[in-house]
């Protein structure tokens, strides 16, 4: 889903839920709840894309979590990241490679990419 649709689900989503909570179930379009719901929507900066492996884009915050996961108790420094930023790419590009050879669909494969 585009950026720019997302941004409008979430607008017609926070007038619905507006309307709802007042009772109404038709949007009048002039109607002063209509015009506080969609100034109450914020919407978030985007998360940067920081890589992009075959077709998956991956964004900092993504590549974040993953790496905080795994180094819960390492120090999180400029050195550190980068060398897990080497491992977890080298990890994608064998899952690629393995889902191309159609390996992704053996219970060994599943169960090594679920740990």
């Amino acid at each position: 889903m585009k950026k720019s649709n997302f941004a409008s689900l979430l607008t017609g989503i926070a007038i619905s839920t507006q309307l709802i909570a007042l009772g109404q179930t038709k949007p009048k379009t002039t109607s002063t709840a209509v015009k506080a719901a969609v100034k109450q929507v914020v919407v978030a900066p985007p998360d940067p894309i920081l890589m992009t492996i075959g077709s998956e884009e991956i964004s900092k915050s993504e590549f974040d979590r993953v790496y905080r996961k795994n180094n819960r108790d390492s120090v999180y420094s400029e050195t550190a990241i980068k060398e897990y930023l080497d491992l977890y790419i080298n990890y994608k590009l064998k899952v690629r490679e393995a889902e191309s050879l159609q390996m992704d669909t053996s219970e060994t494969f599943k169960s090594e990419l679920a740990g």
